[in-house]
């Protein structure tokens, strides 16, 4: 189980670094890129590894987030880099050969399977904003902002977009980058507080703040100690609550128009 877990996380990671190049070989934004990886994300959380290429889908992730971003690109152009960056070659097939056409409709095709997976839902909220806001807030500088900024990208190569709010990871980034900053520079340096009076999180609506246990995604839940054991099994049941509440109500509706439509029509 274990082994698979750790199979599981490297392929991930690759791929994920292998969405990150081919996207900076189009000259994507780092929004587009984000939303390809979180895409990639949503995806196997449903599906297998086994069952769906990787970097099928990956490529079609980064050419649905483009569109969704509003950076599109050429299908061809997205074929051409991701087909070079995979397979380590300076030059992919010709346009007008087979070879290409069915690379075409591969990406065409996982493209339904894609959306039909994330259920349609495209909307991607990244915590970039959040970041930028508060850095503005506190006019902190420029390489607090940057250092933030790759703690954000760096999580993007893990599941914790899926888990967390996007103002907990900008927080949590906000957070790791002042302590590089006490750890790398001489100085001492520390996050100003809130407006009102408040911690520094406050601002990021954080509740409470406390430094990160070291349990990483490979650590099974055995291991998590009995306060992490009992969130992870009260956010389990308030997702059943919630799913059920959501089928029930699906029911009910579709109950209410199959009676509307039986009815027979007013004279």
């Amino acid at each position: 189980m274990d082994a698979a877990r750790e199979k599981e996380h490297t392929c991930r990671r690759l791929t994920c670094a292998f969405v990150q190049e081919c996207g900076q070989k189009l000259r994507l934004p780092q929004l587009s890129i984000a939303t390809a990886i979180v895409f990639f994300h949503r995806f196997y959380s449903r599906m297998s590894y086994e069952h769906y290429d990787r970097f099928t889908v990956a490529t079609t992730c980064l050419f649905l987030a483009s569109k969704v971003e509003e950076t599109p690109k050429k299908l061809k152009d997205v074929v051409i880099e991701s087909f070079k960056i995979h397979h380590n070659v300076d030059k992919a097939p010709e346009a007008d050969s087979k070879d290409f056409f069915e690379l075409k409709e591969k990406i065409l095709v996982c493209e339904r399977i894609l959306l039909q997976a994330l259920g349609f839902d495209l909307t991607v909220e990244h915590a970039y904003r959040p970041l930028l806001g508060y850095v503005k807030s506190i006019k902190g500088t420029r390489d607090l902002a940057q250092v933030a900024w790759n703690f954000i990208n760096d999580s993007l190569r893990t599941t914790i977009s899926l888990q967390y709010a996007p103002r907990h990871l900008a927080a949590a980034a906000t957070a790791l980058a002042a302590k590089y900053f006490n750890t790398h520079t001489n100085s001492e340096f520390n996050l100003p507080g809130h407006p009102t009076g408040g911690k520094w999180f406050i601002s990021f609506q954080v509740r409470a703040w406390r430094p990160a246990r070291a349990r990483s995604f490979g650590t099974p839940p055995s291991a998590w100690g009995p306060r992490a054991q009992a969130s992870s099994t009260l956010c389990g049941r308030r997702a059943i609550r919630l799913t059920r509440r959501r089928l029930t109500t699906s029911q009910g509706r579709s109950s209410r128009c199959t009676d509307r439509r039986s009815r027979a029509p007013r004279s």
